[in-house]
């Protein structure tokens, strides 16, 4: 099993992400994710309830928040 490690920065005054560290393997698959989020101002509800394909790294986005 892969390990990563990750920080998550959040704005809790508007439930949105700041920014975000990740290392590990496929790493570059997630960072473009909190990415998106961060451009668009998805809120940590909004991304919560996507759905991603399992396994994969993205899957424990929900987990980060």
């Amino acid at each position: 099993m892969d390990e990563y490690a990750f920080k998550t920065i959040i704005d809790k005054d508007n439930n949105t992400i700041l920014g975000a560290h990740l290392i590990g393997p496929h790493c570059e698959e997630t960072i473009n994710l909190f990415a998106m989020a961060i451009k668009t101002k998805m809120t940590i509800s909004d991304l919560r309830t996507m759905i991603f394909s399992y396994p994969t790294m993205a899957s424990d986005l929900t987990y980060m928040l």
